[in-house]
């Protein structure tokens, strides 16, 4: 039987209304509703998710009039995000899915209800209450193409952000194809994303035993793609926002393609920095990632654009970027691929005294919003 929880159902019919309440009933959810029988404004809305701070599980919310629906969805998400929030209406209609979906409801609901999916959420959410904690910032980078150096600039902002506020800061590899942390950091780990994905009924307790710490570094790496079924993949977002509770910062490396897999990562982000090179052709995939990401509903001011390896022959200038892509360069890096690869064989990370080095200890400042200070001059890392 799925815990007790509260579950608020906002429609104006009562058809839909008595029909759902059957429906988690026949389902052996076992749940105490409340109906609203009117759709209320954003602010009576958030205030009365507030009231319940810990006790509610999910709301149900009716989008026949889609443009107030969505607004009571965008508002549970953005202030709420543990809630289960499911769209429901009376017919399947493809425009409002797509809506519904791309305001951050995880369901669609239509007769006959199905709400097995509702129940297995219900079951996965976090038993820890997290009322009283702070969320931590969660921070992705998207490559525009293999080899832009995503990963790498990735692995040193986590790296530098460590350092600057002296706590442990989370890096998971979610680039389940070509996942290449474990690899740089020579990492033998006994556990993976996948073990995350597997245990999501313990997550909050689980995170000291599953990463693997590196110089202050706590590391999930990616999996293989083998061992992560489709129905885990679900879990994503659960993972995640717990993640976002007990790290004051989660850098996730992404893979090149905005697989089905990211997108609740990308819904979730506080932050998505797309990285590119100045050349073309990373720059007409930059755009096409950008207009993916619109697609999804992702805010424009919430995509920012790194561009690495500025310098480069053969590459555009950039002042011309900002137009080609469609959104401004926030953030240049020098191109020091030679410093980098030679780090890598090394087994170290770029010296924190070089440019290069100043450069991502800077862009790890400004990504956390904290007052630069001087990284430990010339301190080299070397990998286990």
């Amino acid at each position: 039987m799925a815990t007790g929880s509260q579950i608020i159902i906002v429609t104006p019919k009562e058809g839909l209304a008595r029909d759902l309440r059957e429906a988690l009933g026949s389902a052996d959810i076992e749940f105490e509703a409340t109906v609203l029988p009117s759709y209320p404004t954003r602010e009576e809305f958030r205030s009365l998710l507030t009231s319940r701070p810990g006790k509610l599980g999910a709301i149900i919310i009716d989008v026949g009039d889609q443009a107030l629906a969505l607004e009571l969805i965008r508002e549970a998400r953005e202030s709420h995000p543990d809630l289960v929030v499911v769209a429901a209406d009376t017919a399947s209609r493809a425009d409002s899915i797509l809506a519904a979906m791309r305001a951050g409801a995880s369901e669609y609901l239509v007769p006959p209800f199905d709400v097995r999916q509702l129940r297995q959420s219900l079951q996965a959410r976090p038993k820890v209450d997290r009322s009283s904690k702070t969320k931590g910032r969660l921070i992705c980078f998207l490559p525009a193409q293999g080899g832009n150096g995503a990963s790498t600039i990735a692995l040193h902002v986590a790296d530098a952000i460590s350092r600057q506020i002296k706590k442990k800061v989370l890096l998971v590899d979610f680039d389940f194809h070509s996942g290449t942390i474990a690899f740089r950091l020579r990492l033998k780990p006994e556990f993976t994303l996948a073990d995350a994905l597997a245990r999501t009924d313990v997550i909050d307790e689980l995170w000291p035993r599953i990463v693997t710490t590196w110089n202050g570094l706590d590391v999930l790496p990616s999996p293989d793609f083998s061992h992560v079924s489709p129905d885990r993949l679900e879990r994503i977002p659960e993972v995640f926002r717990s993640a976002t509770y007990l790290y004051p910062c989660v850098i996730i490396d992404l893979p090149s393609g905005v697989f089905s897999s990211c997108q609740d990562v990308f819904r979730l982000a506080d932050k998505i920095y797309l990285v590119s090179t100045p050349e073309v052709m990373s720059l007409h995939l930059a755009r096409r990632k950008i207009s993916q990401c619109m697609e999804l509903g992702i805010a424009g001011e919430d995509v920012r654009l790194i561009l690495n390896r500025v310098g480069s022959k053969k590459a555009l200038d950039t002042s011309h970027v900002g137009k080609v892509v469609g959104v401004p360069v926030d953030w240049t890096i020098r191109n020091e691929y030679a410093l980098v690869n030679d780090t890598y064989l090394k087994g170290e990370l770029v010296p924190g005294n070089s440019a290069l080095g100043r450069e991502l200890y800077r862009l790890g400042c400004r990504i956390m919003g904290i007052k630069e200070v001087s990284p430990t001059g010339g301190k080299k890392w070397k990998f286990l």
